[in-house]
């Protein structure tokens, strides 16, 4: 288990003790604390009296998500790493699931999620592909094979944009050059992953939620709506320069994976949440190379500007969401 984390004082407790709850004394768990400043050292350093499998290392600064998961990663010797987060949850029998898997040796295991309230209630079950889409093995090496993969995934979880729920071969992570061009994206990760992928390694979808997330619960989140899209939009964008500059098809179809992540109505709640006319303008560029239709664009802009019915339309959406 790779852990970065920063100011997780009141949630990595419960976390390692979910983890360690069904680990073998053999797992263990990175922890790489970006210069915390509330008592996150005192939580674990409390939990590592008795289970020695728990290494902490604490950073003299910020090096922000990539660059501590980075360091965690460096900091592991085990076979495989799986790339957690400080706040939630593995379900139950998780860990022997994955011991399970990794004997197959693919180089990346991916699967999926169930969402839940800041409190871990369950919402809804995440699933990175369509639901009929069972266990399987993919081959994105050629860009036929990337191309069907794209063409399935129906949320940018496929990409790896949710770290949690990614179990990674730590020689071929580390094998990988480049990662520090994307320190400060949020999305270093998936551009190891991709370039793994690309490169012809290995990839199993696990089809069963193995991790509980505490959606909205990230740090991202607390910049606002509208600035936690932009790192999706940015983040891909640059993705889809390094991986499909060369072909067009390839490039659309890596895109159009955010607009089904991001659809219609993540939109008209976006304009709504941006008040300066070159905000919007600057998104608008965005959103049309990310590949939204200009009359989705137009529509959105149009009434996205009507703030107070956009957010009850949202309440009310949340209201009514099945359990």
């Amino acid at each position: 288990m790779c852990i970065p984390t920063y100011n997780r004082a009141g949630f990595i407790g419960a976390t390692l003790s979910n983890i360690l709850s069904q680990s073998p004394p053999d797992v263990e768990i990175v922890i790489v604390d970006g210069a915390s400043t509330d008592h996150t050292s005192e939580v674990v350093e409390d939990i590592q009296r008795e289970h020695p499998n728990v290494q902490y290392h604490r950073e003299p600064r910020n090096n922000g998500v990539d660059g501590d998961l980075a360091r965690a990663v460096d900091l592991a010797r085990g076979e495989y790493c799986w790339l957690m987060s400080s706040d939630d949850h593995l379900a139950v029998g998780a860990i022997q699931r994955v011991l399970g898997e990794i004997t197959e040796g693919h180089v990346i295991y991916l699967c999926n999620i169930t969402a839940c309230t800041r409190d871990l209630v369950p919402v809804r079950g995440l699933s990175w592909f369509s639901a009929g889409t069972e266990d399987r093995a993919f081959d994105c090496s050629s860009s036929v094979g990337f191309l069907e993969y794209l063409r399935s995934a129906r949320s940018i979880g496929a990409l790896f944009s949710y770290m949690p729920s990614v179990i990674v071969r730590r020689s071929e992570w580390m094998g990988v050059a480049g990662k520090e061009r994307f320190f400060g994206s949020c999305y270093a990760h998936v551009h190891t992953l991709l370039a793994l992928v690309r490169d012809g390694a290995g990839l199993k979808y696990i089809r069963d939620a193995l991790v509980l997330t505490r959606f909205g619960n990230d740090s991202f989140s607390a910049q606002g709506f509208a600035k936690r899209m932009m790192i999706d939009f940015e983040g891909y964008l640059h993705l889809a320069d390094r991986f499909c500059n060369n072909d067009p098809a390839l490039r659309q179809a890596f895109l159009m994976v955010m607009t089904r992540e991001h659809r219609w109505y993540r939109i008209l709640r976006l304009r709504s949440s941006i008040s300066d006319s070159r905000e919007w303008e600057h998104m608008r560029e965005m959103l049309r190379a990310v590949g939204y239709s200009k009359a989705l664009i137009t529509f959105c802009g149009i009434f996205g500007s009507f703030r107070t019915m956009i957010g009850l339309m949202h309440r009310i959406k949340r209201a009514l969401r099945p359990l």
